[in-house]
């Protein structure tokens, strides 16, 4: 946000990427939610574009993965709960797909600018109680 709204062209060290995703990781493991940090700790890396998309993409593909399989060898998750999850993904997916579509006909110019919106907007909710 500060980025956008007051021009500041500072980018966080590469290196602190490690403990903000360990940060996201815990909160998505004990409150929820952390994944709603990931996009701002990527765009403030100075992550963007493709780039942004394939790395939160890759990302969410890997909590969640190590999440059910954790979860379903303590038998907290069920074959029935599996099967939802399976279906799930695959929606996932075909937003993704949506989604990209919709990227290439937006532009890039766009596209940065929904980049900062949609974390925004998720906080702005977020403080709002919704």
């Amino acid at each position: 946000l500060l980025r956008v709204i007051l021009k500041i062209d500072w980018t966080m060290p590469r290196r602190a990427l490690g403990p903000g995703s360990a940060a996201v990781g815990f909160l998505s493991a004990t409150a929820g939610g952390g994944g709603f940090l990931m996009g701002p700790l990527l765009l403030s890396a100075g992550i963007s574009g493709n780039r942004y998309i394939a790395t939160g993409a890759s990302a969410g593909v890997a909590m969640h993965s190590f999440k059910v399989i954790g979860y379903s060898t303590t038998g907290l998750i069920d074959l029935t709960l599996i099967l939802q999850v399976l279906l799930i993904s695959s929606m996932i997916m075909v937003g993704n797909t949506l989604g990209r579509t919709i990227r290439l006909r937006l532009g890039e110019a766009r596209m940065r600018w929904l980049e900062y919106a949609a974390p925004a907007l998720c906080a702005a909710l977020a403080f709002a109680g919704l």
